[in-house]
């Protein structure tokens, strides 16, 4: 998918990736790097990850991305 939208020629988008990984955390460098390839402008180079299941810790951590990304985004 992320390959599809470098055919969008986007531009002025932003963009922010997240997510959880298992065993190694490159799925949200790979995200990343497709994104900003997309032509978008990223918040956070390397986004925010969490290992297996989030703690409330980790919740507390991705409420507070999700908010300075709306904020970024304004």
């Amino acid at each position: 998918m992320l390959d599809e939208l470098r055919g969008f020629r986007l531009t002025n988008k932003k963009a922010a990736a997240f997510g959880s990984f298992g065993w190694a955390n490159m799925n949200i460098k790979v995200i990343s790097e497709g994104l900003k390839s997309a032509g978008f402008e990223l918040f956070e180079q390397n986004g925010i990850a969490i290992n297996w299941n989030p703690t409330t810790n980790n919740l507390e951590e991705c409420n507070k991305f999700g908010k300075d990304f709306a904020e970024w985004c304004k």
